[in-house]
């Protein structure tokens, strides 16, 4: 996810998260070089914004609880 390889076309293929989304953004990062508009990256980050909030909020969740679960073992011990 993190480099991508060079399509047929002269774009990166996609794969991962963002495979399947055709909004004629940069698939990359909004720096990606190429004809996009401004409005492209701004669509751009602002998916990858949220991709990162959801995954930092699901991991916010997971590390909390258990971090909960094992200070509630330690107690029981």
């Amino acid at each position: 996810m993190v480099a991508f390889k060079q399509g047929a076309n002269g774009r990166p293929d996609v794969t991962g998260l963002d495979q399947g989304v055709s909004w004629g953004a940069p698939g990359g990062n909004m720096f990606e070089p190429g004809s996009f508009t401004v409005a492209q990256r701004l669509t751009n980050l602002g998916y990858k914004g949220a991709v990162f909030a959801v995954i930092g909020f699901f991991a916010g969740v997971l590390g909390t609880s258990l971090s909960n679960g094992l200070l509630a073992l330690r107690k029981m011990v």
